[in-house]
């Protein structure tokens, strides 16, 4: 039985930040987990790309997550080509090999809570309409660490927007 949605009911996600970012290759991003919501979207629309290869770190006050905790499994396809990724016990959660332009959304579930986060990315990167590479996987922080915030860390500069989305239960 399907159930017909409550139309005085507001959206589920719930813009918090906006940020525009220009050729940095380090984007942090502080203060936007809570307890406010328990799960989050993350938006990124890259405009310029340079970076070989794009990681995301998980954040408490202003300083990266660094340790090994990170562990995800990805699926892309390049082009003719197909592929799986895997990080095990890395320093950061891979989210694609950009090339000139892309687009990454990623869901993170219950960073604010003293247990695993797990973390979903569907990605998109092209150099031109012939050439790109779609991803798409996930992961978890393997450890019980309260989130507050993340970095997306490139390897050179990097041009576009972030948005940030509370999701309501």
């Amino acid at each position: 039985m399907t159930r017909a949605r409550d139309v005085s009911t507001p959206t589920a996600l719930v813009l918090l930040n906006s940020t525009t970012f220009t050729a940095t290759s380090t984007i942090n991003i502080n203060s936007c987990f809570s307890d406010t919501y328990e799960n989050y979207r993350v938006m990124v629309s890259f405009s310029n790309l340079n970076s070989s290869t794009v990681t995301f770190r998980f954040r408490t006050g202003t300083t990266d997550n660094s340790t090994g905790g990170y562990i995800g499994r990805f699926f892309g396809t390049a082009d003719a080509a197909t592929g799986a990724t895997r990080n095990s016990n890395a320093t950061a959660f891979y989210t694609g090999d950009p090339s000139t332009y892309g687009g990454q959304v990623i869901e993170i579930l219950s960073p604010q809570k003293a247990q695993r986060t797990h973390f979903f990315i569907a990605s998109t990167q092209f150099a031109s309409a012939a050439s790109g590479v779609a991803l798409t996987g996930g992961g978890m922080f393997n450890g019980d660490t309260v989130f507050d915030g993340f970095s997306l860390l490139g390897t050179a500069n990097m041009t576009g927007t972030i948005r940030i989305y509370g999701m309501r239960n």
